[in-house]
Protein backbone atom coordinates (compact mmCIF):
# COMPACT_ATOMS: atom_id res chain seq x y z
CA UNK A 1 0.00 0.00 0.00
CA UNK A 2 1.32 3.38 -0.39
CA UNK A 3 0.54 6.62 1.57
CA UNK A 4 -1.30 9.56 -0.32
CA UNK A 5 0.62 11.80 -2.15
CA UNK A 6 0.01 15.71 -1.59
CA UNK A 7 -1.91 16.66 -5.21
CA UNK A 8 0.02 18.85 -7.69
CA UNK A 9 -3.03 20.44 -9.40
CA UNK A 10 -2.39 24.27 -9.86
CA UNK A 11 -4.14 25.14 -6.41
CA UNK A 12 -2.65 22.64 -4.20
CA UNK A 13 -5.18 21.67 -2.74
CA UNK A 14 -6.86 17.78 -3.32
CA UNK A 15 -10.40 17.64 -3.88
CA UNK A 16 -10.98 14.41 -1.97
CA UNK A 17 -8.84 11.29 -1.05
CA UNK A 18 -9.87 7.60 -2.84
CA UNK A 19 -8.72 4.55 -2.64
CA UNK A 20 -7.26 2.26 -6.10
CA UNK A 21 -7.29 -1.38 -5.70
CA UNK A 22 -5.75 -3.26 -8.87
CA UNK A 23 -3.60 -5.87 -9.73
CA UNK A 24 -1.12 -4.28 -12.53
CA UNK A 25 1.50 -2.07 -11.20
CA UNK A 26 1.53 -0.12 -14.41
CA UNK A 27 -2.46 0.67 -14.22
CA UNK A 28 -1.87 1.66 -10.89
CA UNK A 29 1.04 3.97 -11.75
CA UNK A 30 -1.14 5.67 -14.23
CA UNK A 31 -4.24 5.63 -11.96
CA UNK A 32 -1.93 8.06 -9.08
CA UNK A 33 -0.58 10.19 -12.11
CA UNK A 34 -3.82 10.98 -13.60
CA UNK A 35 -5.74 11.63 -10.43
CA UNK A 36 -3.31 13.47 -8.96
CA UNK A 37 -3.38 15.78 -12.11
CA UNK A 38 -6.92 16.81 -11.21
CA UNK A 39 -6.50 17.11 -7.71
CA UNK A 40 -7.35 13.79 -6.02
CA UNK A 41 -5.37 12.90 -2.95
CA UNK A 42 -4.08 8.49 -4.00
CA UNK A 43 -4.06 5.66 -1.91
CA UNK A 44 -3.23 2.92 -3.66
CA UNK A 45 -3.19 -1.29 -2.73
CA UNK A 46 -2.20 -4.17 -5.38
CA UNK A 47 -4.60 -6.85 -3.61
CA UNK A 48 -8.21 -7.29 -1.77
CA UNK A 49 -6.29 -7.36 1.43
CA UNK A 50 -4.15 -4.80 1.18
CA UNK A 51 -7.03 -2.61 0.21
CA UNK A 52 -9.57 -3.73 2.94
CA UNK A 53 -6.93 -3.15 5.30
CA UNK A 54 -6.22 0.66 4.01
CA UNK A 55 -10.11 0.92 3.75
CA UNK A 56 -10.30 0.53 6.79
CA UNK A 57 -7.55 2.68 8.30
CA UNK A 58 -8.72 5.51 6.42
CA UNK A 59 -12.61 5.00 5.73
CA UNK A 60 -13.94 8.05 7.59
CA UNK A 61 -11.22 10.43 4.80
CA UNK A 62 -12.50 8.14 1.68
CA UNK A 63 -14.37 9.73 -0.77
CA UNK A 64 -14.32 6.67 -3.35
CA UNK A 65 -12.81 3.38 -3.66
CA UNK A 66 -11.83 2.39 -7.02
CA UNK A 67 -12.09 -1.72 -7.16
CA UNK A 68 -10.54 -3.61 -10.05
CA UNK A 69 -12.76 -6.87 -10.43
CA UNK A 70 -10.21 -8.90 -12.18
CA UNK A 71 -7.69 -9.39 -8.66
CA UNK A 72 -7.01 -12.90 -8.48
CA UNK A 73 -9.23 -16.09 -7.44
CA UNK A 74 -12.55 -13.54 -7.11
CA UNK A 75 -10.83 -11.29 -4.63
CA UNK A 76 -12.22 -8.39 -5.69
CA UNK A 77 -15.67 -9.45 -4.90
CA UNK A 78 -14.44 -10.48 -1.05
CA UNK A 79 -13.13 -6.88 -0.42
CA UNK A 80 -16.30 -5.42 -1.57
CA UNK A 81 -18.12 -7.30 0.37
CA UNK A 82 -16.10 -6.25 3.63
CA UNK A 83 -15.66 -2.77 2.53
CA UNK A 84 -20.10 -2.33 2.65
CA UNK A 85 -19.23 -4.33 5.84
CA UNK A 86 -17.54 -1.91 7.48
CA UNK A 87 -19.37 1.41 5.80
CA UNK A 88 -22.64 0.50 4.28
CA UNK A 89 -22.92 3.53 2.30
CA UNK A 90 -19.52 3.76 0.59
CA UNK A 91 -18.91 4.74 -2.87
CA UNK A 92 -17.39 2.45 -5.02
CA UNK A 93 -16.35 2.49 -9.18
CA UNK A 94 -15.97 -0.77 -10.53
CA UNK A 95 -13.28 -1.87 -12.97
CA UNK A 96 -14.08 -4.67 -15.10
CA UNK A 97 -12.97 -6.46 -18.44
CA UNK A 98 -16.99 -8.28 -18.31
CA UNK A 99 -20.04 -6.78 -20.53
CA UNK A 100 -21.57 -4.16 -18.65
CA UNK A 101 -24.85 -5.73 -17.76
CA UNK A 102 -23.50 -8.65 -16.53
CA UNK A 103 -21.40 -6.60 -13.97
CA UNK A 104 -24.52 -4.97 -12.59
CA UNK A 105 -26.58 -8.42 -12.31
CA UNK A 106 -23.89 -9.32 -10.36
CA UNK A 107 -24.51 -6.23 -7.64
CA UNK A 108 -27.82 -5.34 -8.44
CA UNK A 109 -29.20 -4.12 -5.34
CA UNK A 110 -26.03 -2.53 -4.53
CA UNK A 111 -26.63 1.58 -3.89
CA UNK A 112 -23.24 4.02 -4.57
CA UNK A 113 -22.04 1.50 -7.07
CA UNK A 114 -20.84 2.59 -10.75
CA UNK A 115 -19.26 0.12 -13.40
CA UNK A 116 -17.11 0.89 -15.99
CA UNK A 117 -15.98 -1.50 -18.40
CA UNK A 118 -12.19 -1.67 -19.61
CA UNK A 119 -10.42 -0.88 -21.51
CA UNK A 120 -11.24 2.66 -21.14
CA UNK A 121 -10.09 6.21 -21.87
CA UNK A 122 -8.92 8.13 -19.20
CA UNK A 123 -11.15 10.89 -20.00
CA UNK A 124 -14.07 8.51 -18.99
CA UNK A 125 -11.82 7.24 -16.11
CA UNK A 126 -11.65 10.63 -14.48
CA UNK A 127 -15.31 11.98 -15.38
CA UNK A 128 -16.31 8.86 -13.46
CA UNK A 129 -14.56 10.12 -10.73
CA UNK A 130 -15.24 13.09 -10.69
CA UNK A 131 -18.83 12.55 -10.58
CA UNK A 132 -18.77 10.11 -7.85
CA UNK A 133 -17.10 12.45 -6.06
CA UNK A 134 -19.06 15.28 -6.90
CA UNK A 135 -16.30 17.40 -8.00
CA UNK A 136 -15.43 18.75 -11.27
CA UNK A 137 -12.26 20.54 -11.89
CA UNK A 138 -11.35 21.75 -15.63
CA UNK A 139 -7.97 20.23 -16.59
CA UNK A 140 -4.42 22.30 -16.09
CA UNK A 141 -1.78 20.44 -16.09
CA UNK A 142 1.55 21.15 -15.87
CA UNK A 143 3.66 19.70 -19.29
CA UNK A 144 7.00 20.55 -20.31
CA UNK A 145 7.42 20.18 -23.71
CA UNK A 146 9.57 22.45 -26.20
CA UNK A 147 7.24 24.76 -28.64
CA UNK A 148 7.76 26.90 -31.55
CA UNK A 149 5.78 30.12 -32.06
CA UNK A 150 5.30 32.68 -35.40
CA UNK A 151 2.81 36.06 -35.62
CA UNK A 152 -0.38 34.90 -37.78
CA UNK A 153 -0.81 38.02 -39.28
CA UNK A 154 2.38 39.78 -39.82
CA UNK A 155 5.76 38.58 -41.14
CA UNK A 156 8.00 37.71 -37.67
CA UNK A 157 10.58 35.57 -36.89
CA UNK A 158 9.60 32.12 -35.54
CA UNK A 159 10.28 31.91 -31.76
CA UNK A 160 11.83 28.80 -30.08
CA UNK A 161 10.59 28.11 -26.14
CA UNK A 162 9.27 25.87 -24.05
CA UNK A 163 5.34 24.66 -23.07
CA UNK A 164 4.77 25.04 -19.20
CA UNK A 165 1.08 24.47 -18.91
CA UNK A 166 -2.03 23.27 -20.52
CA UNK A 167 -6.02 23.68 -20.35
CA UNK A 168 -9.15 23.14 -22.21
CA UNK A 169 -8.87 26.90 -22.80
CA UNK A 170 -5.07 27.71 -23.82
CA UNK A 171 -2.33 27.31 -22.48
CA UNK A 172 1.20 29.14 -21.13
CA UNK A 173 4.44 29.17 -23.10
CA UNK A 174 7.94 30.51 -22.00
CA UNK A 175 9.91 33.05 -24.77
CA UNK A 176 12.83 34.61 -25.21
CA UNK A 177 11.37 37.53 -26.10
CA UNK A 178 7.65 39.54 -25.33
CA UNK A 179 4.74 39.11 -27.67
CA UNK A 180 2.66 42.10 -27.25
CA UNK A 181 -1.14 40.79 -25.65
CA UNK A 182 -3.55 40.72 -28.84
CA UNK A 183 -1.14 39.30 -30.92
CA UNK A 184 -2.59 35.72 -32.70
CA UNK A 185 -0.01 33.24 -33.06
CA UNK A 186 0.67 29.93 -34.61
CA UNK A 187 1.67 27.01 -32.10
CA UNK A 188 3.37 24.24 -32.87
CA UNK A 189 3.99 21.47 -29.88
CA UNK A 190 6.84 19.07 -30.22
CA UNK A 191 5.77 15.92 -28.82
CA UNK A 192 6.90 12.66 -28.55
CA UNK A 193 4.14 11.38 -30.89
CA UNK A 194 5.27 14.30 -33.36
CA UNK A 195 4.67 17.90 -34.09
CA UNK A 196 0.37 19.16 -32.78
CA UNK A 197 0.01 22.84 -33.88
CA UNK A 198 -3.00 25.26 -32.66
CA UNK A 199 -3.63 28.74 -33.14
CA UNK A 200 -4.45 31.11 -30.91
CA UNK A 201 -3.98 34.67 -29.44
CA UNK A 202 -1.68 36.28 -26.80
CA UNK A 203 -3.78 37.45 -23.59
CA UNK A 204 -0.71 38.17 -21.75
CA UNK A 205 2.97 38.25 -21.56
CA UNK A 206 5.21 38.29 -18.20
CA UNK A 207 8.37 38.73 -17.49
CA UNK A 208 10.58 36.22 -15.24
CA UNK A 209 14.07 35.88 -14.85
CA UNK A 210 15.04 34.71 -17.55
CA UNK A 211 12.59 34.49 -19.93
CA UNK A 212 9.01 35.77 -20.47
CA UNK A 213 6.14 33.34 -19.98
CA UNK A 214 2.72 34.53 -21.87
CA UNK A 215 -0.70 32.93 -21.95
CA UNK A 216 -2.34 32.08 -25.05
CA UNK A 217 -6.33 31.52 -25.47
CA UNK A 218 -6.69 29.05 -28.32
CA UNK A 219 -9.09 30.45 -31.15
CA UNK A 220 -10.92 27.01 -30.79
CA UNK A 221 -11.11 25.59 -27.07
CA UNK A 222 -10.01 22.14 -26.64
CA UNK A 223 -11.25 19.06 -24.92
CA UNK A 224 -10.31 17.51 -22.10
CA UNK A 225 -9.44 14.50 -23.94
CA UNK A 226 -6.77 16.43 -25.74
CA UNK A 227 -5.55 17.93 -22.59
CA UNK A 228 -5.16 14.54 -20.62
CA UNK A 229 -4.17 12.54 -23.85
CA UNK A 230 -1.05 15.91 -23.97
CA UNK A 231 -0.17 15.03 -20.00
CA UNK A 232 -0.43 11.75 -20.08
CA UNK A 233 1.69 10.80 -22.94
CA UNK A 234 4.54 13.05 -22.03
CA UNK A 235 4.66 11.34 -18.43
CA UNK A 236 4.53 7.28 -19.73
Amino acid sequence: MTKPKEANGTDGLALGRVLYVGAEETMRRRVQTALEAFGFSVLLARDSRRGVASFREHADQLRLVILDLDLPEQSAEKALQEIRRLRPMARVLLLSGEPDDAVRTRFAGMEWVDVLPKPFHFVEFIEHVQAACGKRRYARLNVSLPVSVWPLETPGPELQGKLHRVAEGGLEVELPEAVVPGTPLGVRLHTRRGPVELTGKVVFSRATETTVRHGLAFFQPKDSHFVLDLFLHERW
